[in-house]
């Protein structure tokens, strides 16, 4: 088994908590619980309650992790109150145009926040640290069919418009032209991911889960 951290059905930028923009603290949401949760239980706790047993293994009733998977989405780095909130913790972020430095620069940000540089190589392999490029909904849009162009470079408004059509294709309605929001409703994601979870698209066409893929299966832990 693995632990998908702190699955959050929403995954977009971070958002202020008022109409006051707070650059310091945004609302939690995916990516700043994952950040929260990493600094509050560092690489020996993670070991203990995860993975080993000992004194915290009744956190998860018993459920021992072969990995954690730790996914951020890279839409995130164009976020001003994100690049904000982790440039208090001494930490930089670079937004670059291109998909797979973006997903690189996503990926740097999770080692950095899981310390990994505190960690043996042992340790390590217990964690695949991964980026959805721009954002999880373009590995649903790969799911559903065949594209003629490539998803992980979709962002904002593209991104939000092709992502809503499949899921009203996925249940028979005819897709509108524009949406105004992204579906965050958990129960039809789940519905739409247990449908194309047999999808032989998706690992062709998002490089980001194709390497995550190749990640957990030759894992040897």
């Amino acid at each position: 088994p693995y632990l998908p951290l702190l699955w959050s059905p929403y995954s977009g930028p971070a958002q202020e908590t008022n109409s006051t923009p707070n650059v310091e603290e945004p609302k939690k949401g995916g990516c700043t619980e994952v950040i929260r949760w990493l600094q509050k239980n560092p690489p020996k706790l993670r070991d203990e309650v995860y993975f080993g047993g000992g004194l915290f293994a009744h956190v998860n009733e018993g459920i021992h992790c072969d990995l954690i998977v730790i996914q951020i989405d890279s839409d995130i780095l164009s976020d001003e109150s994100f690049k904000n909130y982790l440039g208090n913790k001494g930490q930089e972020v670079q937004y670059y145009e291109n998909p797979e430095e973006r997903a690189n620069e996503t990926e740097r940000i999770i080692k950095a926040f899981a310390d990994f540089n505190d960690m043996t190589e042992a340790e390590k392999n217990k964690y695949i640290p991964i980026a959805a490029v721009d954002a999880i909904e373009a590995w649903c849009i790969a799911a559903f069919e065949n594209l003629d162009y490539n998803p992980e470079e979709l962002q904002g408004e593209r991104l939000r418009n092709a992502f809503g059509a499949v899921m009203s294709r996925s249940n028979g309605r005819h897709p509108e032209e524009a949406y105004a929001e992204t579906c965050k409703n958990v129960s039809k994601r789940k519905s739409f991911c247990r449908k194309h979870s047999g999808s032989v698209f998706l690992i062709k066409q998002c490089n980001q889960f194709a390497k995550l893929h190749h990640e957990v299966v030759n894992k040897n832990v």
